[in-house]
């Protein structure tokens, strides 16, 4: 009983402060947001991606016999196939346990480091709430991704980096003395998780590096050149081998040129305005941010080699740790991934340097202009403003981008379903959608090989049930536009539109001849 009322009493004096009441009515906010997009996004179909590793967990629940490719880890599907086994199978279900629950444990995560980075809780109330709306984030928190995982085990390595390396708070069994070995292994399970997130890694142990300077002049020069000699030789056995490494060569473009634009796309994307006239109120802000940190760094060289692993200039040191995030993420995409696409996704392990130099510039101009007008509550205005602009126009970009997506590849599926109910078990399928028809349709599925002869071969060896031709993927021109060989072999059994009309062929589903 005493214990209860002593909580009671903490949890009446915590909320008596009006920053922490902002923070109760943000996760609320949050929380109800995300609910909304999963009720929403709750039976919408899979795509390839996320039917590789649905698949693979059904594979580990003993539902199927299927081998996701090299590049995916096994981390999530094998906490999808829990589930499987346990014959939860409902949409609704899985899209809560599974996409839901991680998004906010890893946006909790966030606002728990931003906090421990910055003495302003500003910083991380508004860092928070732009990266809870942020529409790609949203997007990607609706399906069933990896992004999230990897991201929880980031901000974890990261927190005990900042609480218990930097500040010496012990944090259950984690303390100062093995922090290292904590933030090393939450570190291994985000890569184990998504591999491409491993770039923020070399920014923690230069952090780490840089915080120690004082230290390492007191070491012996034979053992830091021992060391560094080492370092060297991984990293030339690790960058010269990259197109050996299955999940890394998928990625690696060593003949490609440096892919400078990486380094403003991301931001670009982030941030881009969706309302008309609009202009990227964000963008400028976190490019203001940024810059004000890289002067700031610049006029103080001097302190930089009197760096210790304390919480002596937290802000200075929170201020380098991301911008060695930003350059370890970015120039991980311009001189090694070197990809001519992008997709958002892959770099938010960098989020935390973004929202945390643009919620300083917010904070920065909204002071400047409230003391240089005298007017004591006009900084918390301008925050509100700038602040509930930038949010309402990610929260505009999600909802249009996920309510477009929300029923794309619904042939693919209903196809797969309805496969699944006219078929046995050993039966076969050919279709280039074949994690998804995996998924759905829970048969063996071959996609059509590299041209036709193959294609035909395969017909004889594999004697396919169904054969899939859809607008969907990637199909050879012999097979959009069957020859006569084809049509005198097959008899379409099933067609789907992407119309009410049915004008518009999506798929058809055909079966051999007797």
């Amino acid at each position: 009983m005493e214990k209860t009322e002593e909580r009671r009493v903490k949890m009446g004096d915590w909320l008596r402060k009006p920053s922490n009441i902002l923070i109760v009515f943000l996760f609320v906010f949050l929380i109800i947001l995300r609910l909304y997009y999963t009720s929403l996004t709750a039976n919408q179909p899979l795509w390839w991606d996320e039917a590789e590793y649905m698949s693979a967990a059904k594979s580990y629940a003993g539902i199927i016999d299927f081998r996701a490719s090299d590049i995916r880890t096994p981390g999530f599907p094998l906490i999808a196939s829990v589930f499987f086994m346990m014959g939860l199978r409902e949409g609704l279900i899985l899209k809560f346990f599974l996409a839901f629950i991680p998004s906010m444990i890893a946006i909790l995560l966030f606002f728990w480091l931003i906090k421990e980075m910055y003495p302003d809780k500003r910083i991380a109330i508004i860092s928070t709430l732009l990266f809870g709306v942020l529409w790609e984030h949203i997007f990607y928190s609706m399906r069933f991704h990896t992004e999230n995982y990897a991201l929880i085990f980031q901000f974890l390595a990261m927190i005990v980096l900042f609480k218990v390396y930097l500040k010496k708070e012990k944090m259950s069994i984690i303390t100062p003395k093995n922090s290292w070995v904590f933030i090393i292994l939450f570190s291994i399970l985000a890569i184990l998780f998504r591999p491409t997130n491993a770039p923020f890694i070399p920014a923690l142990l230069a952090f780490g590096l840089l915080v120690n300077a004082s230290y390492l002049k007191k070491v012996k020069g034979i053992y830091i050149l021992f060391g560094a000699v080492i370092i060297v030789i991984l990293a030339i056995l690790f960058i010269t081998n990259l197109d050996k490494i299955p999940v890394v060569s998928f990625y690696y473009n060593a003949a490609s040129p440096p892919a400078f634009h990486f380094i403003y796309s991301p931001f670009a994307g982030y941030y881009a305005s969706v309302i008309p006239g609009l202009p990227p109120l964000l963008l400028y802000l976190f490019y203001l941010g940024l810059f004000i940190a890289l002067i700031k760094i610049f006029l103080i060289t001097d302190k930089l080699k009197d760096l210790e692993s304390n919480k002596e200039n937290l802000d200075l040191k929170s201020d380098i740790m991301n911008l060695l995030l930003l350059i370890a993420v970015i120039s991980s995409f311009v001189f090694i991934l070197k990809i001519s696409i992008i997709e958002y996704r892959w770099f938010f392990m960098l989020l935390p340097a973004m929202f945390a130099f643009t919620s300083k510039a917010i904070v920065l101009i909204a002071e400047t202009i409230s003391k240089s007008l005298k007017m004591k509550y006009l900084a918390a205005i301008i925050i509100i403003l700038l602040v509930s602009l930038g949010a309402y126009n990610q929260l505009l970009h999600a909802d249009n981008i996920v309510k477009v997506k929300i029923d794309s590849y619904a042939q693919v599926r209903d196809a797969g379903l309805w496969i699944k109910e006219n078929s046995n078990k050993e039966d076969v399928v050919f279709t280039n959608s074949q994690t998804q028809n995996t998924y759905y349709s829970e048969r063996m599925t071959y996609g059509f090989g590299a041209n036709e002869s193959d294609f035909y071969k395969n017909i004889e060896d594999k004697k396919p049930k169904y054969i899939v031709v859809s607008a969907f993927e990637s199909y050879p021109e012999w097979a959009l536009k069957p020859s006569q060989k084809f049509l005198d072999m097959v008899t379409p059994v099933k067609v789907f539109y992407f119309d009410s009309q049915e004008k518009q062929l999506a798929l058809i589903v055909y079966t051999l001849k007797e």
